[in-house]
């Protein structure tokens, strides 16, 4: 296993490069969409896990319709990077959604007026590794939160009229996102370290997740860990 696992982190790579792309999502929506994101309570750290709680509201005239699979919660990070115009920048790890597998389209609608609500308690890290250098390492949830959701402004399983020499093109999801801070746990963040963790640019995020059985993946992660915390105290 522990031999397969480049293998394998390069083909989680290149799953993730063609699901979902949370860095291409903007982080407030337009006034103009008829689906609304918001907070049903504030966030919270329970147990050790963040507590995230929301709604999404139908601010249109007509249904829109909500695929089974289509949330998708994630977490700010810092990218470190060799390259001045990529260091610093804000990258994306997914805590909820990724992994869902994209099976054959189902939806509900969302008459007028009404409300969804749902919630996930998410983990406290997240998991990421450099395949190249052989590394596991977690990084704490932390800066801000961002909620996105895919939604169809019609019925895409509606059968539509077929029309002589023109393909049919499947349905394409609209997209609406909400991005908040991340509160501080209950004992509180290291002064100045309530913002989001670094991540090398080598670094890529497990989906699924797949805790190497390698102790020198982890003491190696352990390691890369010191050596950021050094350069930047909050790093991590």
């Amino acid at each position: 296993m522990n031999a397969l696992l480049p293998f394998i982190l390069s083909l989680i790579a290149m799953f993730v490069g063609a699901q979902h792309e949370p860095n291409e999502i903007a982080d407030t929506p337009s006034p103009l969409q008829p689906l609304e994101i918001r907070l049903a309570k504030p966030l919270k750290w329970e147990n050790g896990c963040l507590d995230v709680s929301f709604e999404f509201v139908n601010r249109s005239a007509k249904p829109v319709f909500l695929p089974t699979i289509g949330i998708y919660i994630d977490v700010s990070a810092k990218l470190l990077s060799s390259v001045p115009e990529k260091n610093g920048s804000e990258r994306w790890l997914n805590l909820y959604g990724v992994s869902d597998i994209v099976p054959m389209l189902s939806v509900k609608p969302l008459a007028p007026g009404a409300a969804y609500h749902d919630g996930h308690c998410v983990i406290s890290t997240v998991d990421v590794a450099d395949s190249g250098s052989q590394i596991w390492r977690e990084v704490p949830v932390r800066g801000r939160l961002r909620i996105s959701v895919q939604y169809y402004i019609s019925d895409p399983n509606q059968p539509k009229p077929p029309r002589k020499y023109v393909a049919t093109e499947p349905p394409v999801a609209e997209v609406t996102t909400l991005a908040v801070p991340i509160p501080c746990p209950d004992g509180g963040c290291a002064l100045g370290c309530d913002g989001p963790p670094s991540i090398e640019e080598s670094e890529i995020q497990l989906v699924p997740n797949i805790r190497p059985h390698n102790q020198e993946w982890i003491e190696r992660g352990n390691e890369r860990n010191k050596v950021l915390r050094n350069l930047y105290p909050c790093s991590e």
